[in-house]
Order: C-alpha cells, then sequence, then structure tokens
C-alpha cells in the first residue's frame, strides 16, 4: 500500500484545495473525474494530480479508482438541477463501500455544519424549518453510514458557511455583482464562516495522523461574524460591500434564487454550531475573515 490519496471533487473548490494542498505536502493525489477533458481537470492534471474516470453514482467505476490507494477524501454535492436527487446519497454510499472493498484504510469525509442538529430536530418533526431537509438528509445518510463502515481511521469534517460564498459574481449579491447582501439572515446575526484553505489544512493533517483524528466529527470555523461585519471586512479590503436583510418574496422580487431565500430563512431560524475553538484545538490553521478578504 503506497501513500497514494483518491481525492474526489477535485475539479471543484473545495476538493482543489485538497488536492493541491496534499500535493504541495509531497502526497501523491489521484482524482476521480468524470470528463479528464475538461478545463478543470487539465489543470490539476498539470499540477501533479493523476486523472482516473468514474462517476460516484456508477459502482463499477470506483474499484480501478481505488486500486492501491492508502486513504480516501470524501466529498459530494447535491444537482443543484433537482434538489429532491439522491445523487449526493448514492455516491457517498458507494464511495464508502468500494473503499472498503478495496482495502482502503483511511477515510475523511467533509460535510455540512450543523448536521447533528439537524438529525435532533428531524427526529423531533422540525426538519422543514431548516429549509431543504432533502440536502440534510441526504448528508446525514452518508456521515451516519461512515462510523459502521469499519475503516482502519475515519473523520469527518463538516465545514461551516464558506467565505468565498462572498466572491463576486455570487448569488449571495444583488445581480450577482452588486455591492448589496441580500439575504433573508438577520445581517447581524453571527455566523460561523471558514475559508476553504482551512479545509485543506484540515484534511492533510488528519491524513497525516489517522491515529488522532480517528473517529473524530469536526465542525470547521475560524470564527463567527454577522454578515453586516463580513461586508465591512470586505469593504476594508478594496470590495465595497453592505449586507441588507429581506423577506423571502422582497429577495426573489428583486432577483433572489427562491431556493436561496429559503435556506436562508433555515439558517435564521436556528443558532449557529461551529465553534472555531474545536479545530483550534487540533492544532489546525485557522483563517480569519478579514485575513481571508486581504488576500482574496
Amino acid at each position: 500500500m503506497t501513500d497514494l490519496v483518491l481525492v474526489t471533487g477535485a475539479t471543484g473548490q473545495q476538493g482543489g484545495i485538497v488536492a493541491r494542498r496534499l500535493l504541495a505536502d509531497g502526497v501523491p493525489v489521484r482524482a476521480l473525474v468524470r470528463r479528464p477533458e475538461s478545463e478543470a481537470a487539465r489543470a490539476i492534471a498539470a499540477e501533479g494530480v493523476e486523472l482516473v474516470v468514474g462517476d460516484l453514482t456508477d459502482r463499477t467505476t470506483l474499484g480501478p479508482a481505488l486500486s492501491g490507494v492508502r486513504a480516501v477524501f470524501s466529498l459530494q454535492t447535491p444537482d443543484l438541477n433537482d434538489l429532491t436527487s439522491d445523487v449526493e446519497r448514492i455516491g457517498g454510499l458507494n464511495l464508502i463501500e468500494a473503499a472498503r472493498e478495496a482495502g482502503v484504510e483511511q477515510f475523511v469525509h467533509s460535510s455540512v455544519s450543523g448536521l447533528a442538529k439537524f438529525l435532533t430536530d428531524a427526529a423531533a418533526g422540525r426538519a422543514e424549518a431548516w429549509g431543504s431537509p432533502h440536502y440534510w438528509h441526504s448528508k446525514a445518510a452518508v456521515g451516519l453510514a461512515l462510523p459502521e463502515a469499519g475503516f482502519q481511521s475515519w473523520t469527518e469534517f463538516r465545514p461551516a458557511f464558506f467565505a468565498t460564498n462572498l466572491v463576486r459574481p455570487s448569488i449571495w449579491f444583488e445581480a450577482m455583482t452588486g455591492e448589496t447582501i441580500l439575504t433573508a439572515i438577520d445581517a447581524d446575526k453571527p455566523l460561523a464562516v471558514v475559508a476553504p484553505q482551512d479545509i485543506g489544512s484540515a484534511v492533510a493533517a488528519a491524513l497525516a495522523d489517522p491515529g488522532r483524528f480517528h473517529e473524530q466529527v469536526i465542525e470547521l470555523a475560524g470564527e463567527r461574524l454577522s454578515l453586516k461585519e463580513m461586508a465591512a471586512a470586505l469593504t476594508a479590503a478594496g470590495e465595497p460591500a453592505r449586507a441588507e436583510t429581506v423577506t423571502p418574496e422582497e429577495g426573489t422580487a428583486r432577483g433572489m434564487l427562491g431556493q436561496l431565500m429559503d435556506n436562508q430563512v433555515g439558517m435564521n431560524n436556528r443558532e449557529d454550531f461551529a465553534d472555531p475553538a474545536v479545530a483550534a484545538a487540533f492544532g489546525i490553521p485557522l483563517t480569519s475573515f478579514a485575513a481571508w478578504a486581504e488576500q482574496h
């Protein structure tokens, strides 16, 4: 068994950050891709990532991708064209099962902050208050399967709100590129926020120390800030922004996505969960939003 790590989602933001961080640490990386001819796939291949063609929803394609792999970084995303699709759940469970059959030793999975509280609320009949409950149930199905899979080491990271959500063009801004963050969230409400590069640091730390990170479920956040505070940090970094709270009806009337507005209502109806001190206790380097804004 080599030190080879299979990264899923490597042509996207989060998986790409993980793949590049591992390469920088001298770890050999293989990426599961559906379209090796895509610009994103060619870019990571040029940086030294081995590409293997496969699809998480097609179990038969996963065996070759997992051959000789010591560890897996697992990431699945929903089908944005059909938010009731089971593609995320099916893909995650396929990967867990195929990795066990292939003898993979370590499995590091990325999910979403707040999942434990969602499960508690869902059991009490309050799932609808979260907005898009199918999304949360899909995340939960994969996370709940992980401890039962029998890996020598497994870790689940649950990242908070991505700082990069506020990089324009963005669906969080009016007209995608305007200065106003239109939100159904109380703009004064503190939210846990994470710089995506910190996810790369967290995954690298877990892969380097499987014993310490075994059976750990870690919420990832650099700090807690309101959207107004984030807008102020963006402005200070030279990207003028302000945050305005609106009703979902007003938001959609001004061009915002209805699904996003519904999800934000769900965020507004619950407390935030990611405690920056948890990741810090594991020695994971964390980036403040202001520092991230200056860098980007």
